[in-house]
């Protein structure tokens, strides 16, 4: 069978496997197929694979006949497929109208490589190389040398080499000592195709999982400049604080069987390969100089000549023939010398010039630069990749250097120690490395001696960098000038104590010293976690200064000046996000009703517009730019004149989304199951789309025709005809929401994402769906053809933004960067960039081609998800963002003790009924334990894989329930942590659940609307109630009645008796409801949600009686006091407030304080008035 045959059988059964399965064949599977193909038998395909034949033909080949008999509808085995693929093919037509059959003989991807150079000899070296790799198949090869041997090079020469022997090549560099994690993310998506997007938290874990994935494929992996996750200053082999597990992962490397090989370079010999031997297949390569021979033409290359053979030894024998310093001293001789090395040999012994180490030369050839050359080469150390020359003269602080900057420049290309591509220069790896170690030393010296210099004229880091460029700044300077002076002075405190002298000294000479000295001192405070509050910054020149974290309470900045400063932002969680047509600002709303506008270029904001009540849904920019659409929970649209911050006009008609037509005539909004045309001058309406079964949530124009797509909660997408007011196709697959529809730029294929974790494409003629994009793993908020139509983004409630080949149905990246759900993205006009929002209260810009991310908007809002008495009244436990837990006394309303929880936030909180214990649920999906008198966990319950949102002690107390947005409740033995039961018949999140006070029952709500009743005891459910039209959030039990209350996106209450006949239904608030509880005596039934209202209820008659207000957004929980006279109530608003129900008043309101509360701004300069407003937000005074 020739190759086109092969490729047509392939891409027939990949065809079939994902019309069943949602996947075709992995990489090992389709070896086994081809291998059938080519009638070879197992033990020859294991051959050919690396794996035994026992493991292909008993599991990996038994299990893809399987599939394929499912897939194809008949039984086939190894030996009779091809007939039965042949009959698919032919009974399928329309699954292969768009197949392309290619040959398909090389699946291989590169990653990474770095451009190749001019290289010279190294014959033996790489036979060598290609020996242990491609003939004796080596795990782990070492190539080690000095700095400037040629390390890399010779390594990027045998990878081009050998590399068409691998499926993956993928080359990544440590230089800038990338964490651990960091590292494994990116490979294990690579190597999953995109599929492992989250690796486990435990690094050891993440080593087995790429093991996992190197043994199924053949994979080819190098680590270039090994030494930087080496600690400097102590034994060789050492590593730094942190990195231990890159050793793990050389030792397991090595010893597990498989075909891939890892390739290392470095200066040092890692101590795992010395441990491990060569008869492992494990091999070390000492790389020693270039002998005459191999390195001639390098010299003669670049016009240098000799007058005799001994020259050249001597020459050799001089730089030990290192090809660095070959080149170095090459550039040297052309330009003293007219290349004449034999008159440089004659004289440079008696100049002193003699090279004993590389180390030398470099110090010699540095000392010899001018000033303003040695500053070019400081700036390019601190960049950490190539900048233009602008960008060089905005850093330097003397006008003089500025006006030498060109020559410098020119003197250093001639020199041959700086590198120019497309306008951008930077330094070589081994230069890098010197001049960074040597300015690290000359700031550790400063601050030692309270002598700055350098430390007023060059930046530690950049604030405004792209963000990982600036991670690299804080790991390679930053780091390592703070172990260096903790080395030298031993303690954080005494590296304080020197700080704030030279502060004191800057503050008298900031009105004449505009450097960056200032910054550099706080940038390194807090570095050292120093505590900043009520620290004094006044009368300084601040620039470079990154605060995006710091606690700077009480700090004073008074008639301070501010440059290139970054701040968080007090831009609350944002959940929707859009570009200008221009790219150069971006639009974000949130969900206090506000939209800020910030420029792209540096991520300050420079706009902000004021008028909604609640959370801004959905923003769109007008085609010409000049107009701003919002809308609103408050049931709103809004039409911005957003440079001016004007609202042209507002609808007001209880509106849910809204979007521009490409002509720049109508503007389309929706209203529930309605969408309803406008005429976009005024806003007038003109008539009406009705056919959607249930709320439509998105709308989008087709950008040449008059056609519009909808989305809905009825799961379907509809085709607008907006000439004839009528429905063309109705869409009808996915099994979830549909929240984001698009058309692709060219109009001919409708895309849509769905709660059911899936991305479709649908034809826009026939309306037959094309393709299903699968991998996410949870809702889609957001999904988004790029701009050129080549690629589509999404985003997801799992996190991740993938980035999708939908030609070729496949995720080509995975970002995984934010740590909760990614609510909105879009993409900026020239396609290079992503922009997310997150409900890490982040929004981040990522560079489409690498992945990485480019800056990050922090925004700081600290809610209160849970709030909860005592048991016996006196104080309130409440649950925050921040990951805290804070004990409150209400006589006083101080904040007494609290306990860390998790990063990610708390969810929910509960006391057990008679123990001092206390359990707490996390957004990282963990549940823990504490016990009050010792403030200890006692407890780490993992078992859950999404956020936990509510827990719950039974009636005998000897059980805890924790229900989660992974769709299960999981019981847990109080005493010993041990997990007794998982339940899992919802099929969607678990957002609430309560015990029966007299029966061993506990109810569940979710948002697949219904309500469930369990018999604990045995695990099982015993009754489903269904009632509510949407997602159920909220529940609670009578305690004397036992009778049970839901509430939830239907915005009614429903009361059921204990066997789940429903009572009443309570109707009155305006909003979701989130949070129910009973009073002690279950007199008083207390509900609250979106609409920012506490209601009490008499559930006998279904009499709202009460309702508390003065809260400013969402209300996540109510809770009774033990006596029943008041209620406590946790808010969106970052407030916890104490209600009296009788006299219907708030008694106390509790609020962490802000990240800059009481930062004092007198007099300081540098801010914009929207930076002001923006730090007084957040506290500042």
């Amino acid at each position: 069978m020739d190759d086109k045959d092969i490729a047509l059988a392939t891409n027939i059964a990949n065809v079939a496997l994902k019309a069943s399965r949602g996947r075709g064949m992995s990489d090992l599977e389709t070896t086994i197929f081809e291998g059938a193909l080519e009638g070879l038998k197992y033990d020859e395909i294991a051959d050919k694979s690396g794996y035994s034949p026992e493991y292909l033909s008993k599991d990996v080949g038994t299990k893809l006949w399987k599939l394929l008999s499912n897939a194809l509808g008949e039984t086939v085995s190894k030996t009779n497929f091809q007939a039965a693929l042949t009959r698919y093919h032919q009974a399928n037509p329309k699954l292969f109208a768009s197949v392309q059959i290619e040959k398909v003989s090389n699946r291989q991807t590169w990653f990474g490589l770095p451009d190749r150079e001019i290289f010279y000899g190294r014959a033996e070296e790489i036979a060598t190389l290609d020996q242990w790799i491609v003939t004796e198949k080596c795990r782990l090869v070492v190539i080690v040398g000095m700095g400037g041997m040629g390390k890399s090079s010779i390594t990027l020469q045998i990878t081009h080499q050998i590399g068409q022997g691998f499926d993956y090549v993928i080359w990544r560099s440590l230089l800038d000592a990338p964490p651990f994690s960091e590292i494994l993310t990116e490979l294990v998506s690579i190597l999953s195709n995109q599929v492992e997007a989250r690796l486990p938290d435990v690094p050891e874990q993440q080593v087995a999982k790429l093991l996992e994935y190197i043994s199924k494929s053949r994979c080819l992996l190098i680590f270039d400049n090994f030494e930087s996750v080496f600690q400097s200053g102590t034994r060789a082999g050492q590593y730094r604080e942190g990195y231990e597990i890159y050793g793990h992962l050389l030792s397991r490397f090595g010893e597990v069987v498989h075909l891939s090989c890892l390739m290392l370079t470095s200066r040092e010999a890692p101590k795992e390969i010395t441990g491990m031997g060569e008869s492992i297949r494990v091999r070390s390569l000492c790389l020693s100089g270039l002998n005459p021979s191999e390195g001639l033409p390098l010299l003669t290359d670049s016009q240098c000549f000799s007058r005799s053979d001994t020259d050249w030894q001597e020459l050799f024998n001089y730089c030990s023939g290192s090809p660095f310093v070959l080149k170095i001293l090459a550039s040297e001789t052309l330009e003293l010398f007219a290349g004449d090395i034999s008159s440089f040999l004659a004289l440079a012994p008696k100049s002193g010039f003699q090279i004993e180490r590389i180390q030398d030369l470099l110090d010699k050839q540095f000392s010899r630069l001018s000033v303003s050359e040695q500053c070019v080469m400081y700036w390019l150390a601190i960049e950490r990749e190539p900048v233009a020359i602008a960008q060089l003269e905005s850093n330097i602080v003397s006008e003089f250097i500025k006006k030498q900057l060109l020559p410098a420049m020119q003197s250093l290309k001639r020199r041959s120690l700086i590198e120019g591509n497309s306008g951008l220069w930077s330094l070589q790896p081994v230069m890098m490395e010197f001049v960074t170690d040597k300015f690290v030393q000359k700031i550790a010296r400063e601050l030692i001696s309270l002598q700055p210099d350098f430390l007023e004229h060059y930046a530690l880091l950049k604030a405004q960098s792209k963000d990982y460029i600036r991670q690299a700044q804080v790991r390679s300077i930053l780091e390592a000038i703070s172990d260096r002076l903790l080395l030298e002075l031993g303690d954080k405190s005494v590296i304080e104590t020197r700080i704030q002298p030279l502060l004191a000294k800057q503050r008298k000479a900031a009105p004449t010293q505009q450097g960056y000295l200032s910054g550099n001192l706080i940038n390194l405070l807090c570095h050292l976690n120093s505590n900043l509050d009520g620290y004094d910054f006044s009368y300084l020149h601040i620039r470079q200064a990154y605060l995006l974290t710091a606690n700077l309470q009480n700090a004073n900045f008074s008639f301070s000046t501010f440059e290139e400063v970054v701040f968080s932002q007090a831009s609350g969680l944002v959940i929707s996000v859009v570009y200008h047509p221009s790219g150069s600002v971006l639009a974000t709303g949130n969900i206090n009703g506000e939209i800020y506008l910030w420029q792209v270029v540096n991520g300050q904001q420079i706009g902000k517009l004021y008028g909604h009540k609640d959370w801004v849904r959905a923003l769109a920019f007008s085609p010409d730019g000049n107009l701003l659409a919002s809308s609103s929970d408050d049931g709103t649209v809004k039409l911005w004149d957003w440079q001016t911050g004007n609202c042209r006009y507002t609808i007001d008609d209880n509106l849910l989304f809204m979007c521009f037509c490409p002509n720049g005539q109508f503007l389309a909004t929706v209203r529930e199951k309605e969408i309803q045309i406008r005429n976009l001058e005024n806003g007038s309406y003109l008539f009406a789309l009705q056919g959607h079964e249930d709320s439509v949530m998105v709308t989008c124009f087709h950008p040449h025709r008059p056609l519009l797509v909808s989305g809905s909660h009825d799961c379907t997408i509809r085709i607008w005809d907006l000439e004839k007011r009528e429905c063309l196709h109705i869409l009808q697959g996915h099994k979830g929401s549909v929240i984001p529809t698009a058309f692709s730029p060219d109009g001919g294929i409708v895309l849509s994402a769905s709660f059911d974790g899936t991305i479709r494409l649908w034809s826009l003629q026939d309306g037959e769906c094309l393709s299903i994009l699968i991998g996410h793993e949870s809702w889609i908020w957001s999904a988004l053809f790029s701009p050129d139509g080549k690629w589509i983004a999404s985003c997801s409630d799992d996190r991740t933004i993938k980035i999708w080949d939908y030609a070729n149905e496949r995720c080509i990246r995975s970002i995984v960067e934010h740590k909760q759900r990614i609510r909105a993205i879009a993409i900026s006009p020239d396609n290079q960039a992503i922009a997310s929002a997150s409900d890490d209260q982040t929004v981040k810009l990522w560079d489409v081609s690498s992945g990485k991310c480019i800056r990050t908007i922090a925004g700081y809002a600290n809610p209160v998800f849970t709030a909860i008495f005592s048991s016996n009244g006196t104080a309130i436990a409440s649950g925050h963002r921040d990951g805290f837990v804070r004990f409150w006394n209400i006589q006083t309303g101080k904040c007494f003790a609290n306990l860390f929880h998790d990063q990610q936030g708390v969810r929910s909180t509960v006391l057990h009924p008679q123990q001092s214990l206390f359990a707490t649920g996390g957004q990282d999906g963990t549940v823990r334990i504490w016990h009050l008198d010792t403030l200890e966990c006692i407890h780490l319950l993992k078992g859950h894989s999404d956020r936990v949102n509510a827990l719950a002690y039974c009636n005998d107390q000897r059980i805890l329930a924790s229900s989660s947005f992974d769709n299960t409740i999981q019981l847990w033995e109080t005493k010993s942590g041990k997990l007794l039961h998982t339940l899992r018949e919802h099929t969607d999140r678990i957002a609430s659940i309560a015990f029966h006070p007299l029966r061993s029952l506990l109810i569940s709500t979710s948002d697949d609307s219904t309500v469930k009743i369990w018999d604990i005891r045995l695990g099982k459910c015993l009754q489903t109630m269904v009632g509510h039209t949407s997602r159920v959030w909220a529940v609670a039990v009578q305690p004397i009645s036992g009778k049970i209350a839901t509430g939830g996106m239907d915005n009614s209450i429903i009361v059921w008796d204990d066997v789940g006949k429903q009572i009443r239904q309570l109707i009155g608030h305006t909003g979701w409801i989130i949070s129910l509880a009973f009073s002690p005596n279950g007199q008083w039934l207390a509900s609250c949600g979106c609409d920012r209202t506490i209601k009490l209820w008499n559930i006998e008659t279904g009499v709202c009686c009460k309702a508390l207000q003065g809260h400013e957004n969402w209300i996540w929980q109510v809770h009774f006091s033990p006596d029943g006279q008041f209620v406590v109530s946790a808010s969106e608003d970052e407030t916890v407030k104490v209600w009296d129900i009788n006299q219907e008043i708030c008694t106390l309101t509790l609020r962490v304080p802000r990240l800059y509360e009481g930062m004092k701004l007198t007099g300081s300069k540098g801010l914009t008035p929207t930076q002001e407003n923006m730090l007084r937000n957040l506290g500042a005074v």
